[in-house]
């Protein structure tokens, strides 16, 4: 039989708390921090707190773009009021502020290769947090408020955009599948930005958009300089034998190339904003090209090179950056010899421009 032990006593007080109460045990009225009087957070808990926390280093990131806009945003003279508007969003609006911070992480990541692993990290951190966000809060969104909407998705594009140019570095077929991802991110972009154009009108994210082809008053002018650059492409496409289908996305695309060096040349007294010239190739060319481009068609990896002449150009830009001669260079490497003719012009560019990675 065992020992029959009396039940512990404590001090009865009306202010003790209910977790020492529930636990009987005594509580220390006058020590808030007691151990008695302390209860573990959850994860959970620490998890929904953590999704409204900003730290020193949070801050250190926002300091980075305030410091040098025009470095972050690629805008000339309106780079400033973009970063203002975008800052002033961001306050309100918490995903647009952890995407704008992703961001700036991943552009550190590039100036400081030291830290580059963290900052990495960070970043996927915090544009996780900010598409969670996002995405509980996009329900019911009225007309009024698609403006942080446009923010958000021109801060995930330039990261996606990054993530997608980089993935050249892995092998073509990493990178076409990385390069149709985003295609139909930014298409999709291109809708949201004709529906709600007077919404993006009063904003100063405006200059990106029209840089970027996304104007839906946007005329699709060619230069005769675009035309110039892209006659051998187009002499390839009128001896190619390969089926219309694939031939008629080769030749859309050709077109949305066109459009991007015109928009190129139509801002080249502008150092920052012709850099974001580049877009309108994605913009208008069609998905079935990325088809074309999985099936390893010849004629769709020579116009692929031909945009890599362009990405050269937009270098100047932290998120293209050499992108454009790593992929000229695995075009040249995935097609035969027969096609040297057509890739000239590409070759002649990656030697010019200097190996930065």
């Amino acid at each position: 039989m065992s020992e029959f032990r009396p039940r512990r006593t404590h001090k009865k007080s009306r202010g003790e708390c209910r977790q020492c109460k529930s636990r009987h045990v005594k509580c220390d009225e006058l020590d808030p921090g007691s151990r008695a009087n302390t209860v573990a957070s959850s994860p959970a808990l620490l998890h929904a707190r953590d999704r409204h926390m900003f730290s020193l280093e949070h801050m250190s990131l926002l300091f980075n773009i305030t410091s040098n806009p025009a470095g972050f945003i690629k805008c000339d003279e309106p780079s400033g009021a973009v970063i203002s508007d975008i800052i002033e969003c961001a306050l309100k609006n918490q995903y647009v502020m952890d995407q704008l911070l992703a961001l700036s992480a991943l552009q550190s990541s590039l100036q400081h290769p030291e830290n580059s692993a963290n900052l990495r990290l960070l970043s996927i951190q915090l544009q996780g947090r900010a598409l969670s966000l996002h995405n509980a809060s996009a329900a019911g969104l009225s007309a009024s408020g698609m403006l942080p909407r446009f923010m958000f998705s021109m801060l995930l594009a330039y990261s996606l955009l990054h993530d997608s140019l980089s993935s050249s570095q892995l092998g073509m077929s990493t990178f076409i599948e990385k390069l149709g991802d985003f295609l139909q991110l930014i298409q999709l972009g291109k809708v949201m930005a004709t529906d709600y154009w007077s919404i993006l009108q009063a904003s100063e994210i405006r200059h990106i958009y029209v840089a970027s082809g996304l104007d839906p008053k946007h005329s699709q002018s060619v230069s005769p300089e675009a035309e110039d650059d892209l006659k051998a492409v187009e002499s390839m496409l009128t001896q190619a034998s390969a089926e219309q289908a694939s031939l008629s996305s080769c030749r859309n695309a050709v077109t949305a190339l066109k459009i991007a060096h015109s928009l190129y040349q139509k801002h080249r007294q502008h150092k920052g904003l012709r850099t974001q010239a580049h877009a309108a190739f994605l913009v208008y060319t069609p998905l079935g090209f990325v088809d074309a481009l999985r099936e390893k068609q010849p004629e769709a990896l020579v116009i692929l090179a031909h945009y890599g002449i362009l990405l050269s150009k937009c270098c100047d830009f932290w998120v293209v950056g050499d992108a454009g001669r790593r992929l000229i260079r695995l075009v040249e490497s995935t097609l035969g010899p027969e096609w040297d003719r057509y890739m000239e012009l590409p070759k002649q560019i990656a030697l010019e421009q200097p190996n930065s990675s």
